[in-house]
């Protein structure tokens, strides 16, 4: 494998594209300029205003995001006993649950929520938490 291959792997893993073929640039310089231009490391991901209400059954939640799920985009969570550190642009989510955005959530009252926006490829683009407000029957 030469360096430029080489880089566009890289480019690749790091999440500025999604396949090699994706990569634009044909020398060091070229394929390094796109990876500057695409690369999200680092970046704080976006806000989600996310609120809970008791849900109609025993031991759920109901809950709701702010703003709408971007076309393409899906969405995932994770409940916790305590804060939930945000991601940044580009972590990798596909360990966490789905959600479709309007089921309710099963879940302890008093504990956090955590709601992902994530692309096609379950990274993260957006974040928001909340306590959670569970019909406790």
């Amino acid at each position: 494998m030469n360096k430029v291959d080489a880089l566009k792997n890289l480019a690749v893993a790091i999440g500025c594209a999604t396949s090699v073929d994706n990569v634009t640039g044909t020398s060091i310089v070229e394929v390094l300029n796109f990876i500057a231009a695409h690369y999200n490391g680092g970046k704080d991901c976006d806000s989600l205003t996310v609120t809970s209400a008791a849900g109609t059954q025993t031991g759920y939640t109901k809950i709701t995001v702010k703003p709408s799920l971007t076309s393409g985009n899906s969405y995932v969570y994770k409940t916790s006993p305590s804060n939930i550190d945000p991601p940044v642009v580009g972590d990798d989510m596909s360990a966490l649950t789905a959600w479709d955005g309007t089921s309710e959530i099963q879940g302890e009252d008093s504990h956090k929520i955590g709601i992902y926006e994530v692309d096609v490829n379950k990274k993260a683009v957006k974040f928001g938490q909340t306590v959670m407000t569970v019909n406790i029957g």
